[in-house]
């Protein structure tokens, strides 16, 4: 069941009060700065499994490869969300994910808000498969889907997006905090 305080302004929440909402334009620069990071891991996961393989002699499909790098992307997100609220990448930003009580993520909810940020892409990797389409169709499926996707981060007085109301988390500005207690003295 969805708490609807998740979708109030932080100005409203007051445990929230003092972190002011993330702009769209840092959330989505830190998306693909974590996209940099995340191709990383996926290099070094696929370099594992590749010398397992010759080591083995057992040939892994390409869906397999798939599944594997989606659980080591799931475990890196949970773990950082959960043990300090932020990525790498949120690091670099000063962003942090907080549940909407102030606290950090619980596990439930980190894995809440990784699945529901597969939303992101998910539908196009849907519609690519289902229809075997051409490189541009699925260029334009993937930019409709992150279009609609970005939209509902409008259609929340929370400026957050719809895996973070699901989740029950928020996204906080560090560097921008009128009174942050969560940051580290300079």
């Amino acid at each position: 069941m969805i708490n609807f305080s998740a979708l109030l302004p932080a100005s409203v929440n007051p445990v929230l009060r003092p972190f002011p909402t993330v702009s769209l334009a840092r959330r989505l620069t830190c998306l693909v700065y974590e996209a940099f990071l995340l191709a990383a891991i996926a290099f070094v996961a696929s370099l594992v499994l590749i010398v397992l393989q010759f080591i083995v002699h057992v040939r892994l499909t390409s869906l397999a490869y798939q599944v594997i790098s989606f659980v080591l992307f799931g475990v890196y997100f949970v773990y950082c969300w959960t043990k300090g609220g932020q990525t790498r990448a949120m690091r670099v930003w000063k962003i942090k994910v907080l549940s909407i009580d102030g606290r950090l993520p619980s596990r439930q909810q980190a894995i809440i808000r990784y699945v529901g940020g597969w939303m992101w892409v998910f539908p196009a990797m849907l519609y690519n498969i289902i229809f075997n389409t051409s490189l541009m169709q699925t260029l334009c499926s993937f930019v409709v889907n992150l279009v609609f996707w970005a939209a509902s981060y409008a259609f929340f007085a929370s400026q957050q997006f719809l895996h973070d109301a699901l989740a029950q988390t928020t996204l906080v500005d560090l560097a921008h905090s009128i009174d942050a207690p969560l940051t580290r003295p300079k």
